[in-house]
């Protein structure tokens, strides 16, 4: 992402398939999804079909189910398992391949009207590293950006759902969500009637479009819930490989507070996605 937030570690892992005879990963499977879902937010995640590779998650058995393979699966095989639900969370998998959700795993799905909206700035400052592995320069950038947060539903889950949503600096209006993440409750700190320290940078990360990644820790202000909570980071990296074969390596900030959903932008190409 030009001139932004610009933060990713690059999960440059390729899709497979999990069943008899593919014991690594495979790219063709992988060109397959990206060139049938263009701008897709998954940044090559091997999650979209498995759980651990080569091991398939529902989405992924459908595929296999459809008569995909690790090496090809062509687009009226995608087209056939668009309408599934295959993790069971109540939303299809075109639904969620949309809003940059995984179609294999219910703890991940489209955000909506549900959980905690919030407002806030993303910054980034660091240095561009070139295909050779030489600095070539000073990195840096914000944006504005909404995230919402979840309390996961699932039966048994002791942790928050987190997503991002980050506004297309080439295109007005358009915006992406990012990635769903996941901050288990073991790994926020403090009274939630004051203050608490959340701590994405031990087990988990945030994600913005592209798979830009983020891993902040947040001092918290809180009132007894997230209804009227302010984050403000005090610890903060990123990395970014969205324009390979440079990256960028640096610090971030990223502070954001409540919001009312109805002032989040709205639509096929917003943060909340209407669902038919």
């Amino acid at each position: 992402m030009k001139e932004n937030i610009s933060a990713v570690l690059v999960v440059a892992l390729a899709l497979v398939l999990g069943f008899a005879g593919i014991v690594s990963a495979n790219t063709g499977a992988l060109v397959n999804f990206n060139t049938q879902y263009p701008g897709n937010s998954f940044g090559n995640s091997c999650s979209i079909c498995h759980t651990t590779a080569p091991t398939t998650n529902p989405y992924g058995a459908a595929l296999v189910g459809a008569g995909g393979t690790g090496g090809s699966i062509l687009p009226a095989q995608f087209v056939a398992v668009e309408g599934l639900d295959s993790d069971g969370d109540t939303f299809t998998n075109l639904q969620e391949i949309n809003a940059g959700t995984f179609p294999g795993n219910p703890a991940s799905f489209p955000v909506s009207q549900v959980g905690e909206w919030f407002k806030g700035k993303v910054s980034l400052k660091g240095y561009e590293i070139n295909g050779s592995g030489a600095i070539v320069g000073k990195a840096g950038g914000s944006a504005t950006a909404y995230f919402n947060i979840v309390d996961d539903p699932t039966p048994g889950s002791n942790q928050y759902l987190v997503t991002t949503c980050i506004e297309n600096f080439d295109v007005k209006g358009e915006w992406h969500l990012g990635q769903q993440t996941a901050i288990s409750k073991d790994d926020i700190y403090g009274d939630p009637n004051t203050a608490t320290i959340w701590d994405f940078a031990s087990d988990s990360e945030m994600n913005f479009y592209q798979n830009i990644r983020t891993y902040p820790m947040f001092y918290v202000k809180m009132n007894g819930s997230l209804t009227q909570a302010k984050f403000k980071s005090f610890a903060c990296q990123v990395w970014d490989d969205s324009e390979l074969p440079a990256f960028q390596l640096g610090s971030c900030k990223v502070n954001f507070k409540n919001i009312d959903p109805s002032k989040v932008p709205t639509g096929a190409t917003g943060c909340i996605i209407p669902l038919p």
